[in-house]
């Protein structure tokens, strides 16, 4: 796998008879995003944000992406009702090992949830100080299209989180809202 170029700028482009100029949007690893402003899209295809997804699908109303593992079970701990998620097989005191499959059996409606991940969590808060920030992967990809292509006021970039900015899923994933971007209007939502 080789690296995205580090940037895309603003370009016109023909639309419908007349000319449209699109903002800068870049891709960044995890570490770069620290050092700009603008939207960020933070995305991990393969767990974190699949997980965030069937979460909220499944009624959490509140989840909180960590760094740390101590410190989402230090919450945990504080707020009664709540669940902790982490990668890899389960430690004790999490309630998911960040499984998009195992999460059907928890009761999470009116839950808060603190997941700490190895990639998505570190991506997103590595670039918390973006505005907007959008955490996403395949499954939650058309809202997201639909998001960018609504919010074209923005300079985006684009932050791939799994093997540090390099992980073929997640590039795949920001070239997709790359060519949506491009193609604004032209594709259905």
């Amino acid at each position: 796998c080789s690296r995205w170029p580090g940037g895309w700028h603003a370009r016109a482009s023909d639309h419908a008879g007349s000319v449209q100029v699109l903002p800068a949007f870049r891709i960044l690893t995890p570490l770069e995003v620290a050092q700009v402003r603008g939207g960020a899209v933070v995305i991990d295809v393969l767990r974190a944000f699949t997980v965030t997804a069937w979460a909220f699908h499944l009624g959490a109303e509140r989840i909180v992406l960590l760094r740390e593992l101590d410190e989402a079970l230090r919450l945990k701990a504080a707020s009664p009702g709540s669940f902790a998620f982490q990668d890899a097989e389960p430690l004790p005191g999490f309630d998911l090992a960040n499984s998009p499959v195992r999460i059907e059996r928890l009761a999470l409606r009116g839950s808060t949830v603190f997941q700490r991940t190895t990639s998505g969590t570190q991506g997103a808060n590595a670039a918390a100080h973006c505005r907007p920030l959008l955490c996403t992967g395949f499954a939650t990809a058309r809202a997201t299209a639909a998001y960018l292509r609504a919010r074209t006021d923005i300079d985006w970039h684009f932050v791939p989180t799994g093997d540090a900015g390099l992980a073929v899923e997640d590039i795949a994933c920001a070239q997709d809202r790359q060519d949506l971007r491009h193609a604004l209007g032209r594709l259905p939502l």
